[in-house]
């Protein structure tokens, strides 16, 4: 059992400040748990029902264990039906390096936004075995619990660096993609394999700072009679990476 104090600071980790802090995330869910319990993340506590721990003793090492109550697991969970299983990890300390990331594909963000979208771009550059991704200072924190939760697990297997994104692409030799509604479609578009693929944010796209250091323009073309204006950030990163393996 666990008192107040502990439930405080569980809850606490759902304020980017905390997470700072303490320099750990939290994530719930059988998958999600098992996935980075299993990865080379540290997990430092879990929080879990007794019949869980007991299924699952074989993957709990080095870690602070706490049998907590189903009540207690509703008061910590973010979800509507809750898990057996809460744990807590520590933030990995990844070292930006232009030149190690950009030897294969990475994928760059210009402030994106929603935490839904990240987790799910996080969860497909790892199917599609792209481990790097840069995100523009001010885009949503990859270890926010709803960034974690869907992300599925591969939040443990890409890296995510937050850097001024005009400074490293101006500085980067290797050539630059951008997502634009104007562009040589992907289809006839050969990316290179060191190349940087830049995405805009969410309603505005690439900011016109990033726009001027973009060496290629490249455009997914819908059907002649869509009405939708565009298409979700985390659905066009999918098609651009199915296309990197085609």
């Amino acid at each position: 059992m666990i008192g107040q104090n502990k439930i405080t600071y569980l809850n606490s980790l759902l304020n980017k400040k905390f997470r700072k802090e303490y320099g750990v995330f939290r994530a719930e869910g059988n998958k999600i748990a098992l996935e980075l319990l299993n990865s080379t993340l540290i997990v430092n506590e879990v929080y879990a029902s007794e019949k869980w721990l007991k299924e699952n003793e074989k993957f709990i090492k080095k870690t602070e264990v706490y049998s907590v109550s189903e009540s207690v697991l509703k008061k910590l969970s973010i979800l509507q039906s809750p898990s057996e299983v809460l744990i807590v990890a520590k933030i990995p300390d990844y070292q930006f390096d232009i030149n190690e990331i950009s030897s294969n594909y990475c994928l760059c963000y210009d402030f994106l936004q929603d935490p839904g979208n990240l987790g799910t771009i996080i969860r497909t550059a790892d199917w599609f075995g792209i481990r790097n991704i840069i995100c523009s200072k001010g885009s949503v924190d990859a270890f926010s619990p709803k960034v974690v939760q869907a992300s599925m697990g591969s939040i443990a297997a890409v890296k995510i660096f937050y850097e001024d994104l005009e400074i490293v692409l101006k500085d980067c030799k290797n050539p630059i993609y951008g997502t634009f509604m104007e562009g040589e479609s992907l289809k006839s578009t050969k990316i290179k394999k060191n190349a940087i693929i830049v995405f805009g944010n969410e309603g505005k796209g690439i900011s016109k700072e990033i726009s001027g250091i973009i060496t290629n323009k490249i455009n997914i073309k819908g059907a002649s009679d869509s009405i939708a204006e565009s298409l979700n950030v985390a659905i066009s990163s999918g098609i651009i990476c199915s296309s990197l393996n085609s």
